[in-house]
C-alpha cells in the first residue's frame, strides 16, 4: 500500500494487477522489436500531418518543429473544448 499510495487493500491489489498486466503486455511486445519492415519515417509522418492540416488551410506550411507542435496542441485543445460542449 505504501508504494501504490492506495487507501485500501483492494486498491493496492488492483493497482498491482494493473501494473503486472502492463508489464506482461510490454514483455510480449518486445518479441516483435526490430521485426517491422514497413515503419513510417519521420519525414513521412510530418508529411501526413501537413496534409491533415492543409484541410484547414490549403497554403499551410510548417516553418519549424515547434510550430508543428504548437499547432497540434491547439487542435487538441479545440477538440477537447468541442467534446466538453457536446458532452
Amino acid at each position: 500500500m505504501k508504494f501504490t499510495k492506495a487507501k485500501t487493500k483492494r486498491e493496492a491489489v488492483v493497482s498491482a494487477l494493473e501494473d503486472f498486466n502492463r508489464r506482461q503486455a510490454m514483455a510480449e511486445l518486445t518479441k516483435y522489436s526490430g521485426t517491422f519492415t514497413s515503419l513510417m519515417t519521420n519525414d513521412e509522418i510530418e508529411d501526413l500531418q501537413a496534409r491533415k492540416y492543409r484541410r484547414f488551410d490549403p497554403n499551410f506550411r510548417f516553418t519549424s518543429q515547434e510550430e508543428s507542435r504548437r499547432f497540434a496542441r491547439q487542435l487538441k485543445r479545440e477538440r477537447e473544448r468541442g467534446q466538453k460542449a457536446c458532452g
